[in-house]
């Protein structure tokens, strides 16, 4: 896991953690502790990730349509 404020992740950076949170996750032997950590840090990359995939959708949707 990144040490990196998620706001400073890129896309590709930020779903590449996420990858890894829902691998620990999905392992037995987490306290509840560290399993709701992994659980927000999750939640903060996934908003990350849709908000940038939302700026993406807006750029190309500002893009001037060829003829």
């Amino acid at each position: 896991m990144s040490d990196k404020e998620i706001t400073q992740l890129t896309y590709e950076e930020a779903v590449k953690e996420l990858e890894q949170i829902v691998a620990m996750l999905e392992e037995d032997d987490l306290s509840i502790d560290k399993s709701l950590e992994l659980y927000k840090r999750g939640q903060g990359l996934l908003a990350h990730c849709s908000d940038i995939l939302n700026k993406a959708q807006l750029q190309v949707n500002q893009l001037p349509e060829e003829e």
